[in-house]
């Protein structure tokens, strides 16, 4: 904070300029890689900008800079409402081995291209050469119950899997479908505190946090630190590739989320809270589908579903594949005592 304190000294046009410069240095970061960031603290000099704020800035981190874009570009992203979308819900709530009301809302956006009113996803099936399909008239979501601990307390976890067709002219991961999924980790009374997603692969983790843990998070530590949004997500110099996208309202009793996908490639854009107001103008369909456990697939295609997500998992190249973990988002995020 010392460089933001100490560009109070010069005008008002240079320090836009420097704030300017120092955004679109980032943006080339993020577009170009680091190739695109090199010499970016050169145009200071050349612009007249007095060498001692060149060093100060040559001593901070661009790394909350970019991480503090790509999460707005997320927020926005977030915040999209489509005019069309399909309704995917579960076939009968109470027919699995656990309340299934905590199973997600699939809403898919319907473009105007294609119009396919379906779900889209569907069940997966290994034939004995080896093939994996998606049968999309039989909608199946299928879920994993894990734990993590967390300062002590045991949390429960639920991944939800679902798989869509590949795409026509686009290659996929190695199966050739398309896989997607969330997982949501529990309080100890049951509620939903966060909510990961798996979808494209990403460099970054991104999740959706609740509010009553981002408020417990803002009493222990305080305000979000430089380039984040929230008080929850650590420092980004600390190689932290987790990404608060938003923070969901508490329901009233535990229940799954909304999931809303994009039309394009099937991207998750958000993540709802059932008592929350509905991003989607009109629901062209209402499908139902059916839950069945990850261990009903065949043995050797789970363990690849599993290695799917947590290729999609991120984790980025060089010093950030550190951060690969077990699952714990406490391991990624300033989890509150």
């Amino acid at each position: 904070m010392a460089i933001v304190r100490n560009l109070t000294a010069y005008s008002s046009s240079q320090v836009l300029g420097i704030r300017w410069r120092t955004f679109f240095c980032a943006a080339g970061l993020v577009v170009f890689g680091l190739a695109g960031f090199a010499g970016c603290h050169q145009v200071y000099v050349k612009q007249g900008i007095p060498r001692e704020v060149e060093e100060r800035f040559e001593q901070a981190s661009w790394v909350p800079v970019m991480v503090g874009a790509i999460a707005r570009e997320g927020a926005a992203e977030a915040e999209k409402t489509f005019d069309r979308a399909v309704f995917c819900k579960p076939e009968n709530p109470w027919a699995a081995e656990f309340d299934a009301i905590l199973a997600p809302l699939i809403i898919r956006e319907v473009s105007e291209e294609d119009r396919n009113t379906t779900c889209g996803f569907g069940a997966i099936t290994t034939f004995p050469d080896g093939t994996v399909v998606v049968e999309p008239d039989l909608p199946i979501v299928y879920y994993r119950r894990s734990a993590v601990s967390i300062h002590g307390a045991e949390h429960d976890q639920w991944t939800f899997v679902w798989a869509y067709p590949p795409a026509l002219h686009a290659p996929t991961n190695e199966e050739g479908i398309r896989i997607r999924a969330v997982r949501m980790t529990l309080g100890t009374d049951g509620f939903p505190l966060v909510w990961e997603i798996f979808h494209v692969a990403q460099e970054y983790r991104y999740f959706f946090v609740s509010a009553a843990l981002e408020q417990r998070a803002a009493e222990q530590f305080g305000s979000p630190l430089p380039g984040r949004r929230f008080s929850i997500e650590r420092d980004p110099n600390d190689n932290s590739i987790a990404i608060v996208v938003r923070v969901l309202d508490d329901g009233p009793v535990p229940m799954g989320p909304y999931v809303y996908l994009e039309s394009d490639v099937l991207a998750i854009t958000t993540v709802l809270c059932r008592c929350m107001p509905s991003q989607v103008d009109e629901i062209m369909k209402t499908e139902s589908y059916e839950l069945l456990p990850v261990e009903s697939l065949d043995a050797e295609f789970e363990s690849r579903i599993m290695q799917v997500l947590h290729r999609l998992r991120g984790g980025g190249t060089g010093e950030m594949r550190v951060l690969r973990d077990d699952g714990n988002p406490a391991r990624l995020l300033r989890w509150p005592k």
